[in-house]
């Protein structure tokens, strides 16, 4: 059915980081598929850093950090090993705004899809409130 040089083409792909980016709310699959989300804008109440990954297999792990402007870490998490194989994984994670609001300046995020211990994919976003 496929040629050799078909097969190679259309072999299997490391995993990807589809969408990344940030929010201004909690997010599920359908916000981002179709951008319909509050962006993280103004003094949001809450920042959310998000990604989503595609091809993820079986023990990879998703690895997520939040820094404020000054570098300081808001939010970071690593996923427990996926369980089997995903077309698609959302994972983020996010601060609620303090009493005081956000601190102005640029907010980053770090993502990574993480395999047998190494970063296999990985994005930096970045946003400024």
């Amino acid at each position: 059915m496929w040629t050799a040089e078909a097969a190679r083409q259309f072999g299997y792909r490391e995993a990807t980081i589809l969408n990344a980016g940030f929010a201004g709310e909690t997010l599920d699959m359908e916000k981002v598929e179709w951008a319909t989300f509050a962006p993280a804008a103004g003094d949001p109440p809450i920042l959310v850093a998000y990604m989503r990954a595609i091809m993820v297999r079986q023990g990879d792990a998703l690895q997520l950090r939040l820094t404020d402007p000054k570098g300081a870490v808001l939010a970071e998490t690593t996923t427990p090993p996926m369980a089997s194989s995903r077309a698609q994984q959302l994972q983020f994670i996010g601060k609620r705004r303090p009493a005081a609001g956000w601190p102005k300046g640029e907010y980053r995020a770090e993502l990574r899809v993480m395999r047998n211990g190494r970063a296999i994919a990985e994005k930096r976003v970045q946003t400024r409130l």
